[in-house]
């Protein structure tokens, strides 16, 4: 079970992780999540 305690500690972290993809994103580095989908269409665009 967590407790009130944990969930802000999530939220917090989450929040944190946003503004992190943010920052990176407008410095021009892809993100996790845009790497990813590239990795994702790349591999479709080769399967036969």
């Amino acid at each position: 079970m967590i407790t009130v305690g944990g969930k802000g500690s999530i939220l917090l972290a989450l929040a944190s992780y946003n503004e992190w993809q943010k920052q990176k994103s407008s410095e021009g580095k892809d993100t996790i999540v845009s790497t990813f989908k590239k990795n994702v269409v790349n591999r479709m665009k080769e399967w036969d």
